[in-house]
C-alpha cells in the first residue's frame, strides 16, 4: 500500500511539472528544408527595384532536394533582398530564440549576407520591432564556401511578444550567390 501511495504521488508530480512547463516546438518554422518548393510559409523580397533574384532552387541543397537562393550580378544595388517567415504560435516569452541556418556562398563579395530574428508585439509585422538580433555588423558573410552553419541568438522575450520572424539576407552592395537550407527556429530555455 505504501508503494501505491508514493507511485500516485510521484505521478502527480510528474504530471504537474508537465503542466506547468511549457511544450515548445523543437523548430518553429513550416519546410525549413524547402522540400515543398514554392508554398505560402516563405516570402521575398528582391530590393526596392527589383535588383535580386531570389528562388527556390532544385539544384543545389544540403540535405533533400531544394535550398533558398538569393543572388545579384551587381555590387551597386542600393537596397537589400531577404526570404522571411513569421510565427505567432506558442511564442516561447522569457526564453530566447537560436536561428540556426546552412549557408553555402558561391563568390558572394561585397557588404555580404545574414540572418536575423525580429520579435514583435503584434501578429502582423508592423512598425519596429521590439526586439532585433542580427548577424550584421558582428560578422561579415561573404566569401566562397560550401555549406557551414551560422547561428544568431535573441534577447530574452518579453511578456508582450506575440509574433517572431526570420530573415535571410542578401545586403546591399553585394554581389553573388547565397543558399540556405536546413533552417531551424529553436528555444533556449532560461
Amino acid at each position: 500500500m505504501k508503494t501505491l501511495g508514493l507511485t500516485i504521488i510521484a505521478l502527480f508530480i510528474l504530471i504537474f511539472i508537465s503542466c506547468s512547463t511549457p511544450n515548445y516546438p523543437d523548430n518553429y518554422l513550416l519546410n525549413n528544408d524547402f522540400s515543398l518548393g514554392y508554398t505560402n510559409d516563405w516570402w521575398t523580397f528582391k530590393g526596392m527595384n527589383n535588383e535580386y533574384y531570389t528562388d527556390i532552387v532544385d539544384s543545389i541543397s544540403f540535405e533533400g532536394s531544394y535550398s533558398a537562393l538569393i543572388s545579384s550580378d551587381s555590387l551597386y544595388a542600393n537596397s537589400f533582398a531577404y526570404w522571411g517567415q513569421t510565427v505567432s504560435e506558442n511564442i516561447p516569452i522569457k526564453n530566447r530564440l537560436k536561428l540556426k541556418v546552412k549557408i553555402k556562398l558561391d563568390q558572394v563579395e561585397g557588404n555580404g549576407v545574414g540572418i536575423a530574428i525580429r520579435a514583435d508585439d503584434t501578429e502582423k509585422l508592423e512598425g519596429s520591432a521590439e526586439k532585433f538580433a542580427t548577424t550584421q555588423g558582428k560578422r561579415i558573410i561573404a566569401g566562397n564556401h560550401d555549406w557551414k552553419d551560422y547561428e544568431v541568438v535573441s534577447d530574452i522575450l518579453p511578456d508582450d511578444i506575440k509574433s517572431a520572424t526570420v530573415y535571410f539576407l542578401m545586403f546591399d552592395s553585394t554581389k553573388g550567390k547565397v543558399y540556405f537550407d536546413n533552417v531551424v527556429l529553436s528555444v533556449i530555455s532560461e
